[in-house]
């Protein structure tokens, strides 16, 4: 009889977070069964997910930011709803940014990262659909074209707790310098997810993510259309994205 393991042990035996297990089981790139009212996913499955990963082609990832107002923000979920996008996420997210010691100023900071010198690290703490459940996971993420936020690669690792990693981030000369704290509501559409985040003094950001197997120069142009489609004009795509507005306002 094939074996079904439990969330917690898949997780064990793929050494990550038994709530990556669960994200990964949402987004439908793991199987699982129930049984009764349990979860539990096949031996085979969790062979077949591993496959996948270890073999799949390269994922191309690309974001776009943009700035929006809260008519918008109605407009564009309902144009979403239209479209047969779903709502795939939902919680409250606090973002710790960490630059160097060094770094005294707006303006270093963006010829140390812009320039594809440096790389942004970020603790995210996270409560899932508000539960008081509260995840922490820390992302590094560098520019793989200078400049461009958009285009980078970006690495994601399950942590302890936000204590935890920040000490270890000042043990290694960096410094909290932002703090984001936003709500996030992500719908889900082909190769597409669409967050809306509305952050805490500052606005309502709406941000269009490509993953899939188009080159960078399609992704960003299939993002423009997906834009498009959603409802927003030439000058709303062009817009400086409301992730970027709290870094202006920093205290270095």
């Amino acid at each position: 009889m094939e074996q079904l393991l439990t969330i917690k042990e898949t997780a064990h035996y793929l050494n990550i977070h038994w709530q990556t297990v669960q994200k990964y089981i949402k987004e439908g790139k793991l199987k699982s069964h129930k049984v009764g009212r349990n979860i539990r996913i096949s031996s085979s499955d969790l062979d077949r997910f591993v496959d996948i990963k270890t073999t799949s082609k390269v994922i191309t990832e690309i974001e776009r930011k943009f700035l929006i107002t809260p008519k918008q923000r109605r407009r564009i979920e309902k144009k979403l709803v239209d479209t047969g996008a779903k709502v795939s996420f939902h919680a409250h997210l606090i973002d710790h940014y960490f630059i160097p010691n060094k770094i005294m100023s707006s303006d270093e900071q963006a010829s140390w990262f812009k320039g594809n010198e440096g790389f942004g690290l970020r603790i995210r703490e996270t409560d899932n659909d508000y539960s008081g459940n509260i995840t922490t996971t820390m992302v590094a993420k560098k520019l793989t074209q200078a400049s461009d936020h958009g285009i980078h690669e970006e690495l994601e690792l399950d942590a302890e707790d936000y204590v935890q990693m920040k000490r270890f981030f000042e043990l290694i000369g960096m410094k909290e310098n932002v703090v984001v704290d936003k709500d996030r509501v992500v719908y889900s559409y082909l190769d597409f997810k669409i967050c809306i985040d509305e952050i805490k003094s500052a606005g309502i950001g709406v941000e269009i993510e490509y993953r899939g197997q188009k080159g960078e120069s399609e992704a960003v142009e299939a993002i423009m259309e997906m834009g498009y489609s959603i409802g927003l004009s030439d000058k709303e795509l062009s817009t400086k994205g409301i992730s970027f507005l709290p870094f202006e306002r920093a205290v270095y």
